[in-house]
């Protein structure tokens, strides 16, 4: 039986948050959804791509391309995912769960060519299905829409974007935050907010923020749903060039995001998760490279 998938209802339209949920802070009452902030001619731009220890600036997108696809064929989860995917695709899943997949097709990436057809949605609910098929315990998840749909962006062979799927979920772990207890995903944001320089800590609890009200967006996205997806993929090229788990790389990310948010000097709830959740989205190429560095290079 293909576990139920688990919705995270309530999100305000203005900063991805419902005010009186929000201040209860539980996971529950969150959902991944997208801010179509980025335009769409992004896919055409020349990309920084991470390879191992390396950073290489401003090259054809197809480097990228061609470097997920190499790394997973080199791993014995990536070929084999590549190898059963026809016959998952076969198999039968929930009715419930293919439903709430549906619902969730059109949020993922709207702003971007490929995901706004009908051709290109089917091929993302494909992935979905299949990994749902494979891997029962886990389902679907709000946010594996997000992190399937960056993957299919780069790696247009449907096989080889379920491989790397696979791999980051399965041989990476990023199947942990995903369980349906989600208490693996609690645990991280715990981890989160310890890491945390003490004084963002204290700005933070003292205006009652937790981890709820920010992290499941950016650690079930891969970061893809509110920052540009060139982002999140050179978070994908380090965890796909290295052997480092998703959660560990994610907090390091989302730790110098923290780092080099300009927090205003009022402490009040509202301003204060506005700054958090809006003010990256206002960074421009150099600014989100230079976390990203910070993050993934600089370790």
């Amino acid at each position: 039986r293909v576990s139920s998938p688990r919705p995270m209802h309530g999100v305000g339209e203005v900063l991805g948050y419902n005010s009186a949920a929000s201040r209860r802070g539980t996971l529950a009452e969150l959902q991944v959804v997208r801010y179509p902030t980025v335009p769409s001619l992004e896919q055409y731009k020349n990309v920084d791509v991470q390879v191992g220890g390396r950073l290489f600036q401003q090259v054809p997108p197809k480097r990228r391309t061609d470097l997920w696809a190499n790394l997973t064929r080199m791993t014995f989860t990536g070929r084999e995912s590549v190898m059963k995917y026809p016959g998952l695709q076969a198999q039968t899943v929930s009715q419930k769960t293919c439903g709430e997949i549906e619902k969730d097709i059109p949020r993922t990436f709207p702003d971007v060519p490929g995901f706004n057809d009908p051709a290109g949605q089917r091929r993302l609910m494909r992935i979905l299905r299949s990994y749902a098929a494979l891997d029962p315990e886990v389902g679907y998840c709000q946010g594996m829409n997000f992190v399937a749909g960056l993957i299919l962006k780069y790696l247009p062979n449907e096989s080889e974007a379920f491989g790397t799927f696979c791999v980051l979920m399965r041989d990476r772990n990023y199947r942990e935050l995903f369980l349906p207890d989600m208490t693996q995903l609690q645990h991280r944001m715990s981890q989160l907010e310890g890491m945390l320089p003490p004084n963002i800590s204290a700005k933070l609890r003292n205006c009652g923020i937790s981890p709820a009200l920010y992290a499941p967006q950016w650690l079930l996205s891969c970061f893809s749903n509110e920052f540009p997806t060139t982002f999140g993929a050179r978070i994908i090229d380090a965890l796909l060039g290295g052997q480092t788990l998703v959660a560990e790389v994610l907090m390091r990310v989302a730790l110098e995001i923290f780092r080099a948010i300009d927090f205003p000097g009022q402490e009040d709830f509202e301003t204060v998760l506005r700054t958090v959740r809006e003010g990256p989205r206002k960074w421009n190429e150099q600014q989100l490279s230079a976390v990203l560095t910070r993050a993934l290079l600089q370790q």
